[in-house]
């Protein structure tokens, strides 16, 4: 099953990605998790509107999710695609 949990802080502003038919439109941001080692990966995600409407830059959030992989000219682009999302506590550990 390809499911991902993750709790981080999103670091970038959330930009318009692409539209699906006419009326879903789905946004991107890039989310900052530490690992237990210590070391921080910096993964880019993708929401659909209906769930991203109540964060912006710098909220700390829960998120569950698929990994999503789709061929761009010739170069793999792999993205967490948000199914949940939900704010934490700032002092809450992250997942990853």
């Amino acid at each position: 099953m390809n499911q991902i949990k993750i709790r981080g802080v999103i670091t970038s502003p959330i930009e318009f990605d692409y539209r699906f038919g006419k009326w879903e439109k789905f946004y991107k941001f890039m989310l900052s998790s530490k690992r237990l080692s210590g070391i921080v990966d910096v993964l880019p995600c993708c929401v659909s509107e209906r769930l991203i409407s109540n964060f912006s830059t710098w909220d700390v959030v829960s998120i569950v999710g698929e990994i999503r992989t789709r061929n761009v000219n010739r170069h793999l682009e792999i993205k967490i695609f948000v199914k949940e999302i939900s704010t934490c506590n700032d002092d809450a550990e992250d997942y990853n």
